[in-house]
């Protein structure tokens, strides 16, 4: 999809989708909600990105606080061009963090010093396995370390035990995501989870999974 372009269309689609569930969300019970979405590498290049964030909430008039975005691609060639385009979004309160295929290569932590992302996201394959392999587990500490030696924030995803969520506390992991929470669901499951979370005194998702 990236290849042919069609990711720049499906892309803002995207996030025009997700600010108008913000919408509808801040004029329900449900309330005020963080969304984060998934954006191309390709967006960033093509200068789409800031144009696509401002133009939907401005649409759906949502405040800039609860847009957040984030890439799934690593960074390539190229993609530095784009670091002053996001600055500007940057400033306006919706944030950006590298996602995944983050890497521990040179060209990796060199475009992670270059960039303006908030926060890191550790991924799957570094946490599944954290309570019995020491070597996934040092490095997950290691990016923690050096996420928090850069002022970004870390999240991990793919937490489906206990011992995995004890690790990452214990190692100053900010966040955490995966299946120990909750499952992907529907937005009307979900509205119904996050309504009955109210109901009994649970936290907003978003401060129920912060670790710290």
């Amino acid at each position: 999809m990236e290849d042919t372009g069609l990711i720049l269309p499906v892309g803002s689609w995207v996030i025009a989708t997700a600010c108008k569930q913000i919408a509808l969300w801040m004029r329900s019970a449900v309330g005020p909600r963080q969304v984060a979405v998934n954006v191309s590498g390709r967006q960033f290049q093509k200068g789409s990105l800031d144009r696509d964030v401002d133009a939907s909430l401005r649409e759906y008039e949502v405040p800039p606080d609860p847009a957040r975005t984030g890439t799934h691609r690593e960074f390539a060639d190229g993609e530095p061009r784009a670091c002053h385009r996001q600055h500007a979004g940057a400033e306006k309160a919706w944030r950006a963090y590298l996602h995944r295929r983050f890497r521990t290569g040179y060209s990796s932590l060199a475009y992670l010093r270059r960039f303006p992302i908030d926060k890191l996201k550790i991924d799957i394959a570094f946490i599944r396995d954290i309570g019995n392999n020491l070597d996934d587990g040092a490095i997950a500490l290691a990016i923690i370390r050096m996420a928090h030696s850069l002022k970004l924030e870390v999240i991990a995803e793919g937490v489906e035990t206990e011992a995995q969520l004890d690790f990452l506390r214990n190692h100053g992991c900010d966040q955490v995501q995966g299946y120990y929470f909750s499952k992907s669901l529907p937005v009307a499951e979900l509205e119904k989870l996050l309504l009955e979370d109210r109901r009994l005194g649970v936290p907003d998702f978003e401060t129920a999974t912060r670790l710290r």
